[in-house]
């Protein structure tokens, strides 16, 4: 197992979550710092590790706040799709489900994991987030989308495409290995996933 990987995809996890898990979570990777600080012999252990917190505690604060912005570029994204492709003929009740159910702090929570996880490389979990993100939407605006065919693997692949053309921006490699990672998992079909990477590799080329 790569342990700086691991470690690094569990720092981006934490820097998306609050409140009593984020707490727990947090406590328990101070915890093992602690311990092998210790086992090195490191001189005043517990000090430098409270310092190393106080620090981390300020780089997580910063990272979640830009992840969240991505994410909520993502969803955006989403949302113009739907609002191009399938929001015709719905009520306004029908329209304030699917942007609500879009805005939700689930589905940006989600996707903002999906993002943190990606740039670490830890690609099956994030399209795990993702699913989740389009399960949470799809409930939340079942009758909507049964309404005009949208089904929830639509809703997978729609946040797919987001978040990969999001990563193209930040690191092209990592973008294209998560859209294969995501097509291994069923998330999108190889021919979709192709496709989409057609469009933006024609998009670089034209901007």
């Amino acid at each position: 197992m790569n342990i700086l990987r691991e470690g690094k995809a569990y720092v981006a996890w934490l820097s998306v979550y609050g409140s009593e898990e984020q707490r727990r979570l947090a406590a328990e990777f101070v915890e093992y710092i602690l311990q092998k600080a210790e086992e090195a012999g490191i001189p005043d252990a517990e000090y430098r590790v409270k310092q190393f917190v106080l620090e981390l505690i300020n780089i997580l604060a910063r990272a979640g706040k830009r992840y969240r912005r991505d994410a909520l570029k993502a969803v955006s994204t989403v949302e113009k799709t739907l609002r191009a492709t399938a929001s015709a003929g719905l009520s306004a009740t029908a329209l304030y489900s699917v942007y609500s159910g879009l805005y939700s702090g689930t589905v940006v929570s989600s996707v903002a994991s999906a993002i943190a996880l990606a740039e670490v490389e830890q690609f099956r979990k994030a399209v795990d987030y993702l699913q989740k993100a389009a399960k949470a939407l799809y409930e939340a605006a079942r009758e909507a989308f049964e309404k005009v065919k949208v089904t929830a693997q639509r809703l997978v692949e729609l946040f797919v495409e987001a978040v990969t053309q999001m990563l193209a921006w930040i690191d092209e490699h990592k973008a294209y290995l998560f859209l294969m990672a995501a097509a291994a998992a069923g998330a999108v079909a190889l021919a979709t996933a192709l496709n989409l990477w057609s469009l933006i590799e024609l998009e670089k080329f034209t901007t």
